[in-house]
C-alpha cells in the first residue's frame, strides 16, 4: 500500500467504484471461499475493537486534559 497502511483487502474486499465486473468477480470469489470470509471478518472485528476501544480513548482524552490544566 503506497500510504504505508495495511493492504486494502486485508480487512475486507475492495473494488473500484463503478466497476461492476470487478465487484462480480470479488462476490463470486467470496461466495466460493467461506474460509476467507471468516478470516476477513475476524480481522475486521479485531481492527474495530483496537481502534474503537472507548475506554482507552476516554483515558487518552483525560490524560490530554489533565496535561493541559496542569
Amino acid at each position: 500500500n503506497s500510504e504505508g497502511g495495511p493492504p486494502k483487502d486485508m480487512y475486507g474486499m475492495c473494488f473500484d467504484s463503478g466497476n461492476v465486473a470487478e465487484l462480480a468477480t470479488k462476490l463470486e470469489f467470496l461466495l466460493e471461499s467461506p474460509g476467507v470470509v471468516k478470516l476477513l471478518g475476524q480481522r475486521a472485528r479485531t481492527l474495530v475493537a483496537d481502534r474503537h476501544d472507548w475506554d482507552r480513548i476516554a483515558q487518552q482524552h483525560l490524560s490530554v486534559y489533565s496535561e493541559m490544566i496542569a
